[in-house]
């Protein structure tokens, strides 16, 4: 695809789509804040390379639920399920930063491939001492990240939700403004968080293909979310998802959940149908909304 460059309209647009940009910081320890009347705990987990930043919400003897947003975002994305004081009492609530994203970064920001996503982002589930397997949640970008860890730890994970998954590699879709982003001139206005989004962005469809045998390995409850009105996710990823979980019908263990009017946030428009799948001890088959 050839993309024109045309500096004033493109860095017009940008600074409007941008202008919700992340505005989050935290202190280098961990602390306690009331960000929106709900006690949080804030951690910090460094490794050679990489910086994990994450938030926990509940006794750290409940079961877990380890929350994974999408690109760019950060920790808040899930603020919504945060406050819900049915899920505080009966979960400790985790919510990562991605890394590159919000405050998980050291040093000057980089890409992370998903396997180095998956590889420590799973370590914020030591905050908890249940003794209880994970609930673990990831959407759109965070989707694969949550699969791999269930890939990669079936020890650790009861139940996978995955919401406006973005995980078809022969389907991921690439708009102007993406091409915009990239351009070295646009990407010195851009905060950090969007930069390593635009480079996720094009890099994504290969680390995909990395994974796909990932999903052989997947034998816990799986419930997929898919808005049909969803421009971002497009319907090929839930039609992947269903082919790479196939195995798992006859086990009773795929449940999938076609919104027809739901866009890409069904984690914010349709929060009540996610907390239910959170609190359900069994996956059903394939739902319509």
């Amino acid at each position: 695809m050839k993309f024109r460059f045309e500096p004033v309209k493109t860095l017009a647009f940008l600074s409007l789509f941008f202008s919700v940009g992340l505005q989050f910081s935290c202190s280098p320890e961990i602390v306690q804040s009331s960000v929106s009347g709900v006690e949080k705990n804030f951690h910090l987990y460094d490794d050679d390379s990489f910086r994990l930043h994450y938030v926990t919400v509940g006794s750290k003897y409940n079961q877990p639920i380890l929350f994974i947003h999408g690109a760019p975002d950060n920790w808040t994305a899930y603020e919504n399920f945060l406050g819900d004081k049915a899920l505080q009492n009966d979960f400790q609530m985790i919510s990562v930063d991605r890394l590159g994203y919000g405050s998980s970064k050291k040093g000057k920001p980089k890409l992370a491939s998903i396997d180095e996503q998956a590889s420590l982002i799973v370590k914020a589930l030591e905050s908890n001492q249940s003794g209880k397997k994970a609930i673990i949640i990831g959407r759109s970008y965070g989707a694969p990240i949550a699969a791999k860890i269930t890939a990669q730890n079936p020890e650790l994970i009861e139940k996978l939700l995955l919401i406006s998954p973005v995980i078809n590699p022969e389907k991921e879709k690439y708009f102007w403004f993406a091409y915009a982003a990239k351009h070295w001139v646009v990407s010195q206005f851009l905060p950090s968080d969007f930069n390593i989004a635009t480079k996720e962005k094009f890099a994504h469809a290969a680390e995909l293909r990395k994974m796909e045998k990932d999903w052989e390995n997947i034998e816990t409850d799986v419930t997929v979310f898919q808005g049909g009105e969803d421009w971002i996710s497009d319907i090929a990823n839930f039609d992947y998802a269903k082919r790479k979980l196939k195995r798992l019908e006859k086990k009773e263990r795929s449940h999938f959940v076609f919104l027809p009017k739901a866009g890409h946030s069904i984690s914010e428009t349709h929060a009540e149908v996610v907390k239910k799948a959170i609190l359900e001890k069994k996956s059903t088959p394939e739902t319509e909304f």
